[in-house]
């Protein structure tokens, strides 16, 4: 399945309702958005991580799928300018202070290295490889939260 790495740097964008999303996937219920993304080649069910960027936990935090093709819309900061949107729906938000974050370390380490992680640009896609690791990553950092019904969906 195609994989697409979004990106979020808290200084550029103020995501308003973090926290209750965080919550709302704890709980077990997915978070839509709507997502700036500069590809326009993602498609509906393409799996999605993302990677929060800057200075202080940045990694690879959130989960999910998009559920629809892009969309062109304004610009979310008032430009004039136009931008392509995905709509997508976070199965997982974890929260960067103290959950378990896939760290910039762990994704420069050679099974990972082929990804673009210093990349500012939304919607890059992964090699399928790189995408394989990943999952496999995301679902053992997610399984010791799910076991302890910290986390809304439960491990097998």
């Amino acid at each position: 399945m195609p994989t697409y790495l979004l990106t979020w740097n808290p200084k550029r964008w103020t995501w308003q309702d973090f926290l209750a999303a965080r919550h709302k996937t704890v709980s077990g219920a997915p978070y839509d958005i709507e997502w700036r993304c500069g590809n326009g080649n993602v498609q509906l069910g393409d799996r999605v991580f993302m990677m929060r960027q800057g200075t202080r936990g940045r990694g690879i935090f959130a989960a999910g799928y998009a559920m629809g093709t892009p969309v062109v819309r304004p610009h979310y900061d008032g430009r004039r300018e136009r931008c392509t949107f995905i709509p997508v729906r976070l199965e997982e938000i974890l929260a960067v202070e103290t959950d378990p974050v896939i760290t910039p370390e762990r994704l420069d380490e050679p099974d990972l290295s082929a990804g673009n992680w210093g990349t500012r640009q939304s919607g890059i896609r992964l090699p399928d490889d790189v995408a394989a690791t990943l999952e496999a990553l995301w679902t053992a950092a997610l399984d010791p939260l799910r076991r302890l019904g910290l986390y809304g969906r439960k491990s097998s």
